[in-house]
């Protein structure tokens, strides 16, 4: 899919092409912890998610540090370079991942859960992300807001009682499973909706250059690189829960510190820095250990399935979250954005401190990953 989209010559091409990069990615975020977490005993869980998620912090500071280069190039050089790397996976994957299989028993999956899914989840993505430029209650916003109401009564109904649904929402049922999605979802709203709104508050309103913003980008990511095998070490001390709320917090503090600093002058030593560095820290935290926590939750034969529900609804989270920051921005151009980006930041708060309730919420066996049926 990235090959095609480098090589794409027209705007139809390139949407196809991103279509089928966005299936792939689809396999491999479904696939990456319930592959490796049976590959050790339950007691290493933890320390096995916090180097699962070092490694992908990784990528979180290494692209926009190299990104605007490439760009500055040519933007088909951000999609080219996927390719090798690509490849890479492929041939490490075969040599050194074992295959995982799932013990259930054969079945075809609901076809009407496959019918009305994709559209369900599509005219919601669809809403969230048009509603604003076409106006929430304009014919054309209305409309696809009835016809994803429609579609998602019909898949949670399919998910509800069919005997081999899309989506397995008895998997909601495990408390410390459902507990830790709710809050990665709320950290995953919180995340991008304040690396949806800080670019363009660097660019618009302190008038940084690209590669200066990459460079503030990958400065609040590096924490992760630290904050995820940390975190991992420390699960055995003091539970999963314990360490996610410590994340959320930090995390809130940060973007309030940011947000408390901020003004039409970029204060990058005593503002951003340090309210980044925290961000990154909290997000390190609570970000991979609450997916780690909920898998956890999990037995061993549908690790597979609990994942892929666990992706949706945490990029479902963050589609919400940019929604609601385009939304909180409002109009306002160059550093008139100042005062929405305020706001979305205070939003980012929030949410951080919402993901808090779920938490609380947990029992002591669930809050340290046990099974909770």
């Amino acid at each position: 899919g990235s090959l095609c989209t480098a090589l794409a010559p027209s705007l139809g091409l390139i949407i196809a092409a991103r279509v089928l990069t966005g299936a792939g990615a689809a396999f491999l975020t479904a696939g990456t912890l319930a592959i490796v977490l049976p590959m050790f005993p339950p007691s290493k869980a933890g320390e096995v998610i916090g180097y699962w998620g070092a490694v992908g912090s990784v990528a979180g500071w290494l692209t926009p540090l190299f990104g605007p280069f490439l760009v500055a190039h040519s933007w088909r050089w951000a999609f080219a370079t996927i390719v090798p790397i690509g490849l890479f996976v492929i041939v490490m994957g075969l040599r050194v991942l074992p295959e995982q299989r799932a013990t259930l028993p054969p079945g075809r999956t609901d076809t009407v859960s496959l019918i009305a899914g994709p559209p369900a989840l599509g005219l919601l993505m669809l809403f969230l992300s048009n509603g604003r430029v076409w106006g929430w209650t304009s014919t054309p916003t209305l409309l696809i807001a009835v016809a994803m109401v429609g579609f998602m009564v019909v898949l949670v109904h399919r998910s509800l009682h069919a005997e081999r649904p899309l989506l397995d929402l008895d998997l909601l049922r495990v408390k410390g499973y459902t507990g830790n999605l709710l809050t990665g979802v709320c950290q995953q709203a919180g995340f991008f909706a304040f690396f949806i709104t800080g670019p363009l508050i660097m660019i618009n309103v302190w008038q940084w250059s690209v590669g200066k913003v990459g460079v503030a980008i990958a400065v609040s990511q590096m924490p992760s690189s630290i904050g995820s095998p940390l975190g991992g070490r420390l699960v055995k001390r003091f539970g999963y829960r314990d360490l996610e709320i410590a994340g959320a917090l930090f995390a809130a503090s940060g973007v309030a510190w940011m947000v408390l600093t901020a003004g039409p002058t970029a204060n990058v030593w005593f503002g951003y820095l340090p309210g980044a560095l925290l961000f990154g820290f909290g997000c390190s935290l609570c970000g991979t250990l609450s997916s780690g926590a909920a898998l956890a939750s999990l037995p061993p034969d549908v690790l597979g399935i609990g994942n892929s529900l666990q992706q949706l609804l945490r990029r479902m989270g963050g589609a919400i979250g940019v929604a609601i920051a385009y939304v909180l921005l409002g109009d306002a151009k160059g550093p008139a954005l100042l005062a929405g980006g305020r706001r979305v930041w205070w939003m980012v708060v929030v949410v951080h401190l919402v993901a808090l309730v779920p938490l609380i919420a947990l029992t002591d066996r669930s809050r340290r990953g046990g099974e909770y049926a």
